[in-house]
């Protein structure tokens, strides 16, 4: 229903002109026009609209305070943002972090929904779900080879994934490393190097958490903050 604010004038008496400009009624999208919503208001039958043979009455005070909270709550309801994050954690990690970023944005960004999935239950299409997709592993030393990503992670993108266009699409990166190793982090650069020969769109610089994420809660919160700041359309084009 269409909510239209309607001005009637009516005489009460011999000299006397009453204007009401503060009855608001409900009226269906094919009477949406003005004119065809203003009637004659009967001597003797303040705040009823005469059309014909058929009466529109104007809704109270009360009620359309109760009407507009209805559609105000309705509208909360309905997300604004989704941030869909695919991550892959088997010591706990990576998780660790992506719980911490998602406490964060409840403060940074209220009105954004977030999703979080693992890599082994993720399907290709999945990664195309939500207004941004970011990517999270940890960075592993599987096969003998320094500093690969989570092997879950892997098999998504490069076997269930490996020809999954991302045309366009808004993306940002999270890697986990030790220092003690040469390739630190390098999960982090796998996974920008997989958005990009996919065309998708890097927003925002990877995160990278060196060593346990235990204490770097802070870190991870300035980076949501730059998350959704680069999340905003206008710094796409």
């Amino acid at each position: 229903m269409e909510l239209q604010t309607v001005t009637c004038r009516y005489k009460r008496g011999p000299r006397q002109e009453c204007i009401c400009h503060d009855d608001v009624y409900a009226v269906s999208s094919l009477e949406n026009d003005l004119m065809k919503i203003l009637g004659r208001v009967k001597v003797g039958q303040p705040g009823a609209v005469e059309r014909g043979t058929r009466q529109m009455k104007p809704v109270t005070c009360g009620k359309r305070r109760q009407l507009v909270n209805n559609i105000a709550n309705a509208a909360e309801t309905v997300p604004h943002f989704i941030l869909h994050i695919v991550f892959a954690s088997t010591s706990g990690h990576t998780e660790y972090v992506v719980d911490a970023l998602t406490n964060s944005l409840k403060s940074i960004a209220p009105g954004w929904e977030i999703e979080a999935t693992i890599a082994e239950k993720t399907q290709p299409q999945d990664l195309l779900s939500g207004d941004v997709l970011l990517l999270a592993s940890s960075t592993w030393n599987t096969g003998g080879i320094e500093g690969q990503l989570n092997p879950h992670m892997w098999v998504l993108l490069h076997d269930k994934a490996k020809s999954l266009d991302l045309t366009g699409k808004p993306c940002a990166c999270i890697g986990l490393g030790d220092h003690r190793y040469f390739y630190t982090a390098r999960a982090a650069d796998h996974l920008q190097h997989y958005v990009k020969a996919h065309h998708g769109r890097l927003i925002v610089p990877a995160l990278k958490i060196i060593d346990e994420p235990y204490g770097q809660e802070e870190a991870v919160g300035v980076w949501g903050k730059q998350l959704v700041d680069a999340s905003k359309p206008v710094d796409w084009s």
